[in-house]
């Protein structure tokens, strides 16, 4: 697996440097030899109900997997923030969760970790649809690697309750 950005295109290039005989400048010969595309090596699997309560909460789990041939390293799952959605009871048996993120210091190739807890809202009563996001990077070579966005879209259901009171 290539690392790089899922579907951005990278060129492979070859460069050629000489100086002719007889001659005091070099000369320079760059050649595109591929341009590919990169998979993403993180496979992310956000389980959770597609139907919220504006005030409750709910259980989910985040599953990464490494499908690349070498250890990933500075893998980092920032989650969704906002005042209507808290993350409580976080439990992972690897990396560390801290402040709304999920830092993962290195996967090795064809293993995988999860990450569960309890999604947490408190959306007015007015609310109907929610969005949350997930834009899992990894660090290599000192760059890095954002892949493939993970969108979670939320059905807010508001519960009411009426009352009538009849005079005797």
């Amino acid at each position: 697996t290539l690392l790089g950005t899922p579907d951005e295109h990278y060129d492979i290039v070859v460069r050629l440097s000489y100086i002719q005989e007889g001659e005091q400048d070099r000369e320079q010969v760059v050649s595109r030899i591929i341009s590919a595309p990169r998979d993403t090596p993180l496979l992310v699997d956000w389980q959770m109900g597609d139907f919220v309560l504006s005030q409750g909460s709910i259980p989910f789990s985040i599953h990464i997997e490494n499908t690349a041939s070498q250890p990933l390293q500075n893998i980092i799952l920032p989650l969704s923030q906002s005042d209507e959605v808290q993350y409580q009871n976080i439990k992972t048996t690897t990396g560390e969760y801290t402040a709304n993120v999920w830092t993962i210091p290195m996967l090795l190739p064809n293993t995988s970790t999860t990450l569960q807890g309890n999604l947490v809202t408190k959306f007015s009563s007015s609310a109907h649809n929610s969005t949350l996001e997930i834009l899992p990077t990894h660090r290599a070579n000192n760059t890095n690697f954002p892949q493939e966005k993970i969108t979670k879209s939320l059905t807010i259901i508001s519960p009411t309750l009426e009352t009538r009171a009849k005079n005797w």
